[in-house]
């Protein structure tokens, strides 16, 4: 969905959604107060088909957001403009602020605000890296629903373990405890995995293979950089290099030989057999006893090796340990 916030500027603004700015705004002037629409989020389907997000500030701190899709045209007897759309999805919310009072509102934020801080104060004694940085009531126009629900953004740390959004969504503020609970894991496991990088002066951890490819592409600091501060995923047809944790680890093939397959700490060699004895026997040696390539080192020890076969296919698998170097992600630098 791209977004468009107000602090951007119209300037920075797409040409339909200042059409829905522009409406929403020109519409508000009967209005004794006006809500300030803080961001845009269009997302399109397939052709001329949409998904709106709007988020409004009713009251200072306090937001509100309408969700509609084009699908939901049919339902409201075939609106012929975007801009009319959602409009009409916003203009409902704002009779519904004016009937009920923005008190009952700001009610409603308060008692899933009032939950969330509840739940991640219990936490505190573990070592959960969550904050609470905005709660909104949610409009869902695309479920068709009349009713709000409470839409809650953290402020958590993701699989770079740098600070990211996650936003949870319940029916009633009762529900986001449980639904926060089953957040609670993963929070916990990189809070102290960044925390015991950090005794060591390091931002992550890398996989000796990982290293291993990303040198036969390019210089090693610049690939680690280039990894680990990337906002986007990226997969090249025979490497992918991935991080979980904050460690980077990498899958992939030969493209000059397909039947050479690897994933993080497993190789498999296709249409390739060895006598049973033998197989039992590379468990505790250096993986390139078995095979020799550029990925592959000295250091890597097999610990499980087995003969496979899949449809007509044979190969042998193998499981292997290996080192795991620490990474500085501004220098590039690993050790």
């Amino acid at each position: 969905m791209k977004m468009w916030y107000r602090h951007e500027g119209r300037s920075k603004a797409s040409k339909l959604a200042l059409e829905i700015l522009e409406y929403v705004n020109e519409h508000l002037r009967g209005f004794e107060w006006r809500p300030r629409i803080t961001s845009i989020g269009i997302r399109a389907d397939c052709g001329d088909i949409y998904d709106f997000e709007v988020e409004l500030e009713f009251s200072p701190g306090a937001f509100v957001v309408v969700r509609y899709g084009d699908c939901d045209d049919t339902e409201r007897g075939g609106i012929c403009t975007d801009s009319d759309a959602i409009g009409q999805a916003i203009f409902a919310v704002f009779e519904d602020l004016r009937n009920r009072g923005i008190s009952a509102l700001s009610a409603m934020l308060y008692d899933a605000r009032h939950e969330a801080l509840k739940t991640l104060s219990t936490w505190s004694g573990g070592a959960t890296h969550a904050e609470l940085v905005k709660p909104r009531l949610l409009r869902d126009e695309w479920c068709g629903r009349q009713e709000y629900l409470s839409d809650l953004e953290f402020r958590v740390l993701d699989n770079k373990l740098s600070p990211s959004e996650l936003n949870i969504v319940a029916d009633h503020p009762s529900l986001l405890n449980a639904k926060l609970k089953t957040h609670r894991e993963l929070m916990d496991l990189r809070f102290a995995r960044k925390t015991e990088l950090a005794r060591q002066g390091a931002d992550g951890s890398i996989d000796q293979i990982a290293i291993n490819a990303i040198a036969q592409r390019c210089d090693i600091a610049d690939g680690i950089r280039w990894v680990a501060n990337r906002t986007v995923e990226a997969r090249h047809p025979d490497l992918y290099l991935y991080v979980r944790d904050g460690h980077i680890g990498c899958e992939g093939y030969d493209a000059q030989n397909s039947n050479f397959h690897w994933n993080g700490s497993s190789l498999t060699l296709w249409n390739c057999t060895l006598p049973e004895i033998a197989i039992s026997q590379l468990a505790g040696q250096p993986i390139t006893r078995l095979i020799e390539h550029p990925i592959l080192s000295s250091d890597m020890i097999i610990t499980e090796a087995s003969s496979i076969e899949i449809g007509d296919q044979q190969a042998i698998q193998v499981n292997f340990d290996q080192p795991k170097r620490l990474f500085c992600k501004v220098s590039g630098r690993s050790w």
